[in-house]
């Protein structure tokens, strides 16, 4: 980890602390590392949105191509990959182990 020296209004430091001592977090640090992180996972939903809105447009107009089986099965096979990953990630690796059932 890194060190990230951030200077705020009183105000904003006393949110903070207020939102420590109500139990939200452990400390300032781990408030505003979670702030971040509600970023990110809202830039990469946003991100998803738009290519889910570009892709429905392309259906509309008649540009995009029929999905096969084969589509579906290797969509199917990055998901259960990724799924796998992320609960490790949170479960500290005792998800990998999990069989995924799969149709």
């Amino acid at each position: 980890m890194t060190r990230l020296l951030v200077h705020l209004p009183d105000e904003q430091r006393a949110f903070i602390d207020a939102k420590v001592a109500a139990g939200i977090c452990s400390d300032s640090s781990d408030y505003l590392s979670m702030l971040i992180g509600d970023a990110m996972r809202a830039e990469k939903k946003a991100a998803l949105v738009n290519l889910l809105a570009e892709r429905i447009d392309a259906v509309d107009n008649g540009d995009a191509d029929e999905m096969t089986t084969a589509d579906w099965k290797r969509l199917r096979e990055e998901f259960t990959q990724q799924h796998r990953a992320s609960q490790a990630k949170k479960h500290g690796g005792k998800a990998a182990d999990r069989k995924t059932k799969t149709r």
